[in-house]
Parts: structure tokens; C-alpha cells; sequence
């Protein structure tokens, strides 16, 4: 497959023909960056396109309070309810950082199968603040842990992320 970043069929078309390999172990999910990033339309046709896929999406979501604002002014919703309501998670999703999720947020979350992504250390080095890690996972939300990225992290060490998320 000759991949063209920036095409939805060829994130599609990829995204199927590697979860065809027989491997337990790796799979492929097609993904956003994030609602700020993209527009309402792109949303809907990521959402449609996932409906022969039937995977889970990966959005970063609700990092910082600036971020979460103004996608309130923007759609008259939070981040995680704008992404819902789009159907980018009909088939359940992975939502990085969620530091500024409300509760109606984890319960959507919940609902929809929405696992959140805790990354501490890129909070830490960006000074977004802290995901609400025990109120998320008292309304159902699955919590797993993550590195965002070496920009945003300086390395990709889970271990690191789980000392800091025990301090946390």
C-alpha cells in the first residue's frame, strides 16, 4: 500500500488490510490528532469510514483549559461530547490526557467505551495539569497509561510514567 498521509481511504484501506495479518499481538486503528485540529465534516466521515472497520479511535482530548474552552465555543460542548456526538466513538475509542473532562465526560467515556490515556509526564513538562485518574475510573472509565511523545516527554519510558502516576 503506498500510503499518503492525509487520505482517509488510504487510513482505511491500510487500517483493514493489517488487521487481516493473523497477529494478536499488533493492531492498526485509524486516529485524529484532535477536535481542534479538524472540522465537524472530517469528524462524521472518520465516524462513517469506521463503521466497515468497526476499531476503536485514538484522540487526544481535553489537554489543556484553553483547548477544552474553546471547543465549548466553538460547538456548545465539551471536547469528549463534540467527539461523541460526531460518532468518532462508536466503536469505543483512546482518549490521551483528559486532564479538563468533567464528570458528564467520564460518564460519556464510560457509556461508550472510551479508555483514558494518563500521561504524566507530558502533563508535568507542559504544565497542563492532572487528569482526574480516581473520579474517571469511580464513574466505569478503563485508565491505562501513556507517553504522548518524545516532544512532549523527552522519552518513551512507561516506567517512568508509572512512578510518576503512583506520586501523581
Amino acid at each position: 500500500l503506498n500510503f499518503v498521509p492525509g487520505r482517509l481511504d488510504d487510513c482505511v484501506a491500510f487500517t483493514r488490510d493489517f488487521n487481516r495479518q493473523p497477529s494478536s499481538l499488533v493492531s492498526a486503528d485509524i486516529c485524529l490528532h484532535s477536535e481542534y485540529l479538524t472540522d465537524e465534516k472530517f469528524c462524521r466521515e472518520l465516524a462513517a469510514a469506521n463503521r466497515e472497520l468497526k476499531r476503536p479511535v485514538h484522540v487526544h482530548v481535553s489537554e489543556t483549559e484553553k483547548e477544552h474552552a474553546d471547543c465549548l465555543k466553538r460547538h456548545g460542548k465539551t471536547p469528549i461530547a463534540y467527539l461523541a456526538d460526531t460518532g468518532v466513538f462508536d466503536f469505543g475509542g483512546y482518549a490521551a490526557h483528559c486532564v479538563w473532562c468533567t464528570d458528564d465526560d467520564f460518564r460519556i467515556m464510560a457509556e461508550k467505551g472510551v479508555s483514558l490515556i494518563h500521561n504524566p509526564t507530558s502533563n508535568m513538562k507542559l504544565g497542563s495539569g492532572f487528569a482526574r485518574i480516581p473520579r474517571a475510573m469511580e464513574l466505569g472509565v478503563n485508565v491505562a497509561l501513556g507517553t504522548d511523545g518524545c516532544a512532549s516527554n523527552d522519552n518513551l519510558d512507561l516506567f517512568e510514567e508509572m512512578h510518576l502516576a503512583s506520586l501523581v
